[in-house]
């Protein structure tokens, strides 16, 4: 891979000496997720390089399973202890922890690095508030469709463009004896994809964003007409039976063995594929449902942020300066499967990476994912009762119940 060293390498110079290394050494603690051997090389690799631009500070990675993350860092951020780093979500997952005051205003790396030339508005708006910045993006990733295309070749089948041709092609495997979509929401974040691509290609990203706000009723005929889409995969036995008491992964080997179609799933997956598995796999968007709407993909964004209670404010800042960088961003995504949102960032290229750029390139639009936009208070509660529709899929008692949570935490005018 060829990384782009340094984006503004001369305002990063001054900056670091504004800053000076520590008279002696240091070690610098950093949260961030390890579920697998990807993310321990991307530790390792990320430790290895900042060690070459600072060797007075010692990275110190405490690493925490993707269901434990969130509750950890939540506990870290109440007691003043922890980590002087954390890799957190953008947007309003962020957002809401600046509000509590527990996550440090790093406007002076952001100035000293232009970092406001380097990155799109729609990312820098993730993480600014009032005029001030409080995180570095270091990833971003579309979610997407992943196939089985030896099963597809096989049976004579395409990728389908348009929503009928997706209900098409879950019939076809499921006459077959084939699970349709593979999808384990023990976690239930993972079904909110699927209301959020209904609503975005359906009504666009200004309705959906509106929604998302608390300002469109659960009770809209339109989000009906999102459930009731919904409601058809599910009344068809489209969906893996097995799913709720699977983590996302779980079902992924049925994905490869050819026992299950389909899965939607963050780009983050490409990363964990197997090397026996990879040319099997490949990708396509969510498809169509209304002609001529504008395409918006999935794309959450991944942040570095401060504790502000740490006592470690200038290592910290000298590590998220780095993070800044292209080559440290080259270099935590080509593990973490992601994209870096600099501008003029490259990728590692292969299949999944070739293609996980253009969906973010050719998108008309990105929309960050639905529990880092909406408050927690809301998230929580709302996933636990798409997991409950899962099972009943009775769109009347989910939006009246959706409708009564939305009424309860959003405050508007």
């Amino acid at each position: 891979m060829r990384a782009i060293y340094g984006l503004y390498p001369f305002y990063l110079t001054v900056f670091w000496a504004m800053l000076a290394l520590p008279s002696k050494a240091e070690t610098l603690t950093v949260g961030w997720l390890n579920d697998n051997v990807n993310e321990r090389y991307l530790i390792s690799d990320i430790e290895q390089e900042f060690a070459k631009i600072a060797p007075d500070i010692t990275l110190n990675a405490v690493g925490v399973h993707t269901d434990k993350y969130k509750q950890q860092v939540l506990k870290w951020l109440k007691t003043g202890e922890g980590p002087d780093v954390l890799y957190w979500y953008g947007d309003e997952r962020l957002l809401d922890l600046v509000r509590s005051g527990w996550v440090s205003d790093i406007s002076d790396v952001w100035q000293a690095q232009r970092l406001t030339d380097a990155f799109r508005v729609s990312v820098s708006s993730q993480v600014s508030l009032n005029g001030r910045f409080y995180a570095i993006p270091v990833s971003h990733y579309p979610w997407s469709f992943f196939y089985n295309a030896e099963l597809f070749d096989s049976m004579g089948l395409a990728e389908p463009s348009t929503w009928d041709e997706f209900l098409h092609l879950c019939q076809a495997l499921k006459e077959k004896g084939i699970t349709p979509i593979a999808i384990g929401y023990d976690a239930p974040w993972v079904l909110t994809s699927w209301f959020e691509f209904i609503s975005l290609r359906l009504y666009g990203e200004s309705f959906h964003h509106e929604l998302l706000s608390g300002r469109v009723s659960y009770k809209d005929e339109r989000v009906v007409q999102v459930f009731l889409l919904w409601k058809v995969l599910i009344d068809k036995g489209y969906f893996m039976d097995t799913g709720e008491n699977m983590d996302w992964y779980d079902p992924m080997p049925y994905l490869y063995r050819g026992l299950a179609g389909v899965t939607l799933i963050g780009h983050f997956l490409s990363s964990r594929i197997p090397e026996s598995a990879e040319s099997k796999i490949r990708i396509f968007s969510f498809p169509e449902l209304s002609p001529g709407q504008e395409t918006i993909e999935l794309a959450p964004l991944d942040v570095f942020f401060v504790r502000a209670s740490s006592s470690k404010q200038k290592a910290a800042r000298q590590f998220l300066s780095f993070m800044a960088t292209h080559k440290a961003q080259s270099r935590f995504n080509l593990h973490a499967g992601g994209f870096s949102p600099l501008a003029g960032s490259e990728h590692f290229p292969n299949y999944f990476n070739d293609m996980g750029a253009k969906q973010l390139n050719t998108a008309e639009s990105t929309s960050p994912y639905f529990d880092r936009v909406v408050p927690h208070e809301f998230a929580e509660p709302a996933m636990t009762l798409l997991r409950d529709f899962m099972k009943s899929a009775d769109v009347g008692s989910t939006t009246e119940a959706l409708e009564a949570l939305r009424l309860e935490v959003y405050q508007l005018d």
